[in-house]
């Protein structure tokens, strides 16, 4: 299994589930971590109700990198239980004019031969625009 993704199942407690699954997330966003390394090839992502794959989600991130000058992720909560996770977790993108938004997230992800082979997701603007809504969809 992918070492960032070990940490995760291997966590003690909830507090280390979702020290884990932030650093997971945020390594994705700043490119430390490739995501060949934690995404299945046959990986499906259902945003929203919208289906794509993983292709269409290695746009997905390029497109919102370029998009906002900044973005911070927080994971509120996790809960795991064999191969699968599911989390709430806030993102927060400073756009490059300056203005601010805050998206939560309720994702279901699960994992197959130490890959992410799945995940459902449904997103919403707490903070922002409803226009903001647009960047949370592959």
């Amino acid at each position: 299994m992918n070492t960032n993704l070990a940490d995760i199942f291997e966590a003690q407690n909830e507090t280390e589930r979702c020290d884990a699954l932030c650093r997971l997330y945020r390594g994705i966003f700043s490119k430390d971590i490739a995501i060949e390394e934690i995404f299945a090839r046959d990986y499906v992502q259902i945003t929203d109700g919208k289906r794509s794959h993983f292709k269409a989600f290695c746009e997905h991130i390029e497109r919102v990198l370029s998009q906002v000058q900044s973005l911070q992720i927080d994971v509120c909560d996790v809960c795991q239980q064999g191969d699968l996770i599911a989390d709430r977790h806030r993102v927060t993108v400073v756009y490059h004019d300056g203005r601010h938004a805050v998206i939560e997230v309720f994702a279901f992800m699960r994992c197959a031969e130490g890959r992410l082979c799945s995940l459902v997701e449904n997103t919403r603007v707490i903070q922002g625009d409803a226009a903001d809504q647009s960047l949370a969809s592959c």
